[in-house]
């Protein structure tokens, strides 16, 4: 489990639904994640 951001406090104190996606710390922009999914 990742450590636990303050917005992932904020959706979980509203009981927002979220999922927690980890990806290599090597991918480090957002064409890499959009290329990854």
């Amino acid at each position: 489990m990742p450590a636990k951001l303050n917005s992932m406090r904020l959706l979980e104190k509203h009981d927002i639904p979220y999922e927690v996606i980890e990806y290599p710390a090597s991918m480090r922009d957002a064409e890499a994640i959009a290329e990854a999914i």
